[in-house]
């Protein structure tokens, strides 16, 4: 099975917080310190300016560089397992698609946008604020445009694709729409979303790009945003979201998550075991960094709540916590991922 990821690709640059820095950082981009202590999965975005200034600031403190963006890093842990994988990007001068593993994966490494993540611990005092969990905020480089899509056909057997937030204006979203049937011969295809702080270009995506994915991934605070409706009412999520014909939906906080799926085109038995297999691989990620092969760890969900509701199934599962995480960037990717390959 050869599996596409595509298209958000970046290099991450991990750096653990402190005082001192969290101070200068504030004095680039003030609006650190709220996203900070209001504690949610979020990013910021960093202009050409703000980068440069803040790279000064962290360049001493780089604990670690590595391949990011929802693509690259599903791209690379699905690999790892023996998946055959092509991430594709258009951040990348040559070539535009490369596999894993190979020297073409640094050549583009280079080309690459540069994110910055903040990882902070839980009991941590920042400021004389208590970190109440283990988190991270990402500043998302935007001092280079990139688009999600491909100007030639693309072929696999799955596709997981992302970076539809890039998007920021009509033009943009005018050149992904008049690319998006190159993705018609990736049979099954998943589209995560992450938030757009542009409302009307979210309605464009679930208009028209949405309807080509047969799954959608997300968190709880992106499928509100996106579709304005409370992310545990299943019965308006259902009127809302399955009108594009998808087969299931899949969504996570950071104690559950839960999967819709129709059952005219999937089952209970595979869901849960999909649902199982992303529990598997997001701890492993968080406990040892990356997703082990044939990882033989045992997860009894502590609550399993099911609902029928006309065609259309829910199955939500309790999330099994790491204690001390080794990796906290990408896990709703993660999960989302193997629980998608996983289906038959």
């Amino acid at each position: 099975m050869k599996i596409i990821t595509g298209f958000n690709v970046v290099e991450d640059l991990i750096v653990e917080l402190n005082n001192d820095i969290l101070k200068l950082l504030i004095k680039v981009k003030p609006e650190i310190k709220d996203a900070i202590f209001n504690e949610k999965d979020i990013e910021l975005e960093m202009n050409a300016q703000e980068k440069e200034k803040i790279k000064k600031i962290i360049s001493s403190h780089i604990k670690e560089r590595r391949i990011g963006g929802q693509a690259g890093i599903v791209g690379e842990e699905l690999g790892k397992v023996g998946y055959k994988v092509e991430i594709w990007s258009n951040y990348c001068s040559l070539p535009l698609k490369y596999a894993i593993h190979k020297k073409t994966t640094k050549n583009c490494l280079k080309k690459l946008r540069q994110n910055i993540i903040l990882e902070y611990k839980k009991n941590e005092k920042l400021l004389n604020h208590v970190i109440s969990d283990n988190n991270r905020l990402i500043l998302a480089d935007r001092s280079i445009i990139t688009l999600p899509y491909s100007e030639i056909k693309i072929k696999g057997n799955k596709g997981f694709f992302s970076g539809y937030h890039h998007i920021t204006d009509l033009n943009q979203f005018k050149i992904v729409k008049e690319n998006i049937n190159n993705l018609e011969d990736v049979k099954k295809r998943h589209i995560e979303l992450a938030m757009n702080a542009n409302q009307s270009i979210r309605k464009l995506i679930s208009k028209n790009i949405i309807p080509m994915m047969h799954s959608i991934g997300a968190n709880v605070y992106e499928i509100e945003a996106y579709y304005n409706v409370n992310a545990y009412d299943f019965e308006k999520i259902i009127d809302k979201v399955f009108k594009h014909d998808i087969e299931r939906l899949h969504v996570h906080d950071k104690e559950k998550h839960y999967v819709i799926f129709d059952n005219r085109k999937s089952n209970m038995k595979k869901e849960l075991k999909a649902l199982l297999q992303g529990n598997k691989a997001v701890i492993s990620k968080a406990r040892f960094g990356y997703v082990r092969k044939n990882h033989a760890l045992r997860i009894i969900p502590q609550e399993t709540f099911i609902q029928t509701h006309g065609d259309y199934t829910l199955i939500e599962i309790s999330l099994v916590k790491a204690e001390n995480p080794k990796f906290t960037v990408g896990l709703g990717d993660i999960l989302s991922a193997f629980s998608f390959v996983t289906l038959n």
